[in-house]
């Protein structure tokens, strides 16, 4: 087994500039962190193999260095800062925490920093793991970022976390709600080197399509509007990170856009609902909307239709899974009807469970308010929280709202109201369980603007946060393994794609 001055003096020899990737080198050996907020506790956690010795190292400067045999280096050694700041044993519960008090000393927002972890595994070739790399920038806390733009503007893309730490933004492009626009392009963020790159082509267009992380990785994107103006996609295509490149896999069943997408406990994908078409009018791209859903196995690659559909087509769906491995899909546009030659949106308040081992949909309690655009998340006690989405209204468009709403396993209740009335906006589970909640658009969803507004709900109470720099509808966020958020993309006040990027530092 290689010890730690054996890990040091490999370092030392191939101390050099090659690039790489930093997310550890498949051992045993973890390192997480809290943000990086001055005036708070940060809290350091390393996991391993019990009874195993760990170091964590800080430098000045990053080197990421391949090591044969070891993986890739991310910290100079021969920097003046160069030391170990923690070191100790793997306790029997596999991991530990360290809480680090930092000082509320503005000199620390100058700077950056490198931390790795070095975790011996008696199991894993070469006997040392190495864990992920972080870039240590202390922020003022509820503070925002400007960071290096995509390659073009996004609306109606997909973020998703690498294993690594880096960030797929895919597809989107310019357009709105109601005819988006589509791109191949993809961009990579690089949390370690706060660099944007650019990433490799898809094998379609997308815009309004979906992304899933699946366990291995690896990222399964799904349909959307592709290339042909108006014209749905039935195909799929996954992001390999270990070859940074797309491949084709199985189409869906169907043809979807503005559809759902979730991840099973056993790994498989579920896709529910969407519209066929975004051709044509109002009316005939929502009467298009699906109450099917296709389930994707990652043993076969391949689809399969569930053992019924859902009690309503619903075209903007929301989706959570729950603790039990049920998932939870809510309310939506079922179609459209048309009056005196004005075609409304039809929304349904109706929510069905999916169950994965029948592989079959059930009736849920309907919610509060039929609404479309909204967001779902999982709150720590297992209840689910909804927030915002457009409403209907009579003889009009679906105009936004700010209502709340909570599920609690067998009915619903009412929440604290948002700050603004918004629809398809940002809303993220923070490492401690909280909902940051930003952005968004506002207005009705044939002519929209864009919101500034964001919020933060506990589980009890909802605050108002800082405004984000600029209105922002339609963006993507990915939490970083660091605990802060990557906001990217969007549209402007004006429904304007923009290619701006944000790194957002929550409360701690």
């Amino acid at each position: 087994m290689r010890s730690a001055s054996a890990f040091l003096t490999v370092v030392f020899i191939t101390v050099g500039s090659v690039s790489g990737q930093c997310g550890g080198n498949g051992a045993n050996a973890g390192l997480s962190t809290t943000p990086f907020v001055i005036n708070s506790t940060l809290s350091v956690g390393v996991s391993g193999n019990p009874t195993e010795a760990f170091w964590v190292f800080v430098s000045s400067a990053n080197a990421v260095l391949p090591v044969p045999g070891l993986g890739t280096v991310c910290i100079d050694v021969n920097s003046p800062l160069f030391s170990v700041v923690l070191a100790g044993i793997v306790p029997a519960a596999g991991n530990i925490l360290f809480p680090v008090p930092i000082p509320n000393d503005p000199g620390l927002l100058v700077g950056a920093a490198f931390v790795q972890g070095v975790v011996n595994d008696a199991g894993f070739p070469g006997g040392i793991g190495l864990t992920q790399a972080y870039r240590v920038d202390f922020e003022a806390a509820d503070s925002y970022l400007d960071l290096p733009v995509m390659s073009e503007p996004r609306a109606l893309s997909s973020a998703n976390l690498l294993p690594d730490g880096r960030v797929l933004i895919a597809g989107g492009g310019g357009g709105s709600f109601l005819v988006p626009i589509p791109s191949g392009t993809s961009n990579i963020y690089d949390p370690y080197t706060r660099t944007t790159n650019v990433g490799p082509t898809m094998t379609v267009a997308r815009a309004f399509h979906t992304a899933t992380t699946l366990d291995d990785g690896r990222v399964l994107l799904c349909g959307g509007v592709d290339a042909v103006a108006g014209t749905v996609t039935a195909t799929c295509e996954i992001y390999d990170p270990a070859t940074n490149s797309f491949a084709a896999t199985a189409s869906m069943t169907t043809a979807r856009a503005a559809h759902t997408a979730t991840l099973l406990q056993d790994g498989r994908v579920l896709v529910t609902g969407g519209t066929s078409l975004f051709l044509g009018t109002i009316g005939q791209i929502l009467n298009a909307s699906t109450a099917s859903a296709a389930i994707w196995s990652p043993t076969t690659g391949m689809w399969t239709a569930t053992a019924n559909a859902m009690s309503s087509p619903r075209f903007q769906a929301a989706a959570t899974r729950l603790n039990d491995g049920r998932v939870l899909i809510t309310s939506g546009i079922s179609g459209a009807t048309s009056l005196f030659g004005v075609d409304i949106p039809t929304l349904t308040s109706s929510a069905n469970y999916f169950t994965p081992a029948s592989n079959s949909f059930s009736a849920a309690p309907s919610v509060p308010n039929a609404v479309v655009g909204h967001r779902t998340s999982i709150l720590p006690n297992g209840n689910v929280f909804l927030s915002g989405g457009a409403q209907s209204v009579p003889l009009g468009a679906p105009t936004t709202g700010n209502a709340t709403a909570i599920f609690n396993g067998s009915s619903w209740s009412s929440g604290p109201n948002l700050p603004d009335a918004v629809a398809l906006h940002g809303q993220v589970v923070l490492q401690n369980g909280d909902l940051h909640i930003f952005g968004g658009l506002t207005g009705t969803l044939t002519a929209t603007s864009a919101s500034t507004s964001a919020s933060r709900f506990d589980g009890t109470t909802l605050t108002t946060l800082n405004s984000l720099p600029v209105a922002r509808g339609t963006s993507v966020h990915a939490l970083l393994k660091s605990g802060t958020i990557l906001i990217a993309g969007g549209a402007d006040v004006l429904g304007v794609a923009v290619d701006a990027m944000w790194l957002y530092t929550p409360l701690p």
